[in-house]
């Protein structure tokens, strides 16, 4: 059994596979698990393989989007002046690409910009002190998805100080190149876990699919096969400053953690996609992220605030 957001437990046909193979990897500030049944025609060592070649594609992910490698693609933007335009790479400009059209959707409640506040609240929270009220107009002022200007040529950030944070995001990408790494050997019955972004394949031999529970209060178990899910909003990971009640999400409109979030789990086409629309959906009133939901094809499977939570048939 693995703990995280949603809890992908071990299913009852895995003693019928002639292979299973699992590796548990730190990766991307938290632990990925690849859990691979293989065709007849794998050997054990092709496996070993392969789970290694998902994660080197993982790796190459958490390369280019690392906000703390000073070497990744990433840095490269965030170090560059403001109104000079950065030539990027085709994967950058498309997780940039759902990333601004997510954040015109949501009304900036997935916001990749918000770099300068992440950095003030990570020392808000190690050090139990509220940033400064000037230092925190100022990291607010250099963010701001509308600030980022992409085009053919390139990204521009039009402020001074601005610096892109990818992590709603990027976790989702790197499952993704994991997905895409595994089918093309032959994998059809996979699970790839990141804690908060959870990719499955078909269901192991013998099962209807995989469970994984879902956490909170009136959790449930579902079964699941072929299938894209992020949970965001986790009602534990939050910190208490000067007597209040914070969510490790930063809100756009205060660049402090948010104090009304919720947890939400959603499934969608990709692991990029269904990582984001859990990090907005966390924010958004419950209305306003049904009708984001049903516009961009997403499904909200749980919902929970405090008290209540919503289980999808």
């Amino acid at each position: 059994m693995v703990y995280s957001w949603a809890e992908v437990f071990p299913s009852v046909g895995e003693c019928s596979s002639p292979i299973y193979v699992e590796k548990q990897v730190p990766m991307m500030g938290t632990l990925v698990t690849l859990r691979l049944y293989a065709p007849q025609e794998k050997t054990q060592a092709e496996m070993r393989a392969i789970v290694e070649g998902a994660v080197a594609c993982a790796r190459e992910v958490e390369k280019r989007f690392s906000a703390f490698d000073p070497d990744s693609e990433l840095s490269y933007i965030n170090d560059a002046p403001h109104g000079r335009v950065i030539p990027i790479s085709p994967m950058m400009r498309e997780v940039l690409t759902l990333a601004l059209s997510l954040a015109k959707l949501s009304d900036g409640a997935f916001d990749p910009t918000l770099g300068p506040c992440i950095r003030l609240w990570r020392k808000a929270k190690r050090t139990g002190q509220l940033p400064a009220a000037d230092r925190l107009c100022t990291a607010r002022a250099a963010s701001g998805w509308q600030k980022l200007h992409l085009s053919p040529e390139g990204v521009c950030k039009t402020v001074p100080g601005m610096r892109l944070d990818l992590g709603g995001i990027a976790k989702g990408v790197a499952v993704d190149g994991m997905v895409r790494y595994v089918k093309s050997k032959g994998i059809v019955s996979y699970c790839i876990d990141t804690t908060s972004d959870i990719a499955l394949g078909a269901a192991p031999p013998g099962a209807k699919g995989w469970r994984v529970g879902l956490p909170g209060q009136g959790a449930a178990t579902l079964t699941l096969s072929n299938a894209m899910i992020s949970t965001s909003g986790e009602l534990h990971q939050k910190v208490t400053i000067q007597g209040r009640s914070y969510a490790h999400i930063i809100d756009p409109t205060t660049g402090l953690g948010h104090t009304s979030v919720r947890q939400v789990t959603v499934r969608a086409s990709s692991a990029t996609l269904a990582d984001a629309c859990a990090t907005a959906f966390s924010l958004l009133p419950e209305n306003q992220a049904e009708l984001l939901a049903k516009k961009l094809g997403v499904k909200i499977i749980a919902s929970s605030s405090q008290m209540s939570m919503k289980q999808a048939d």
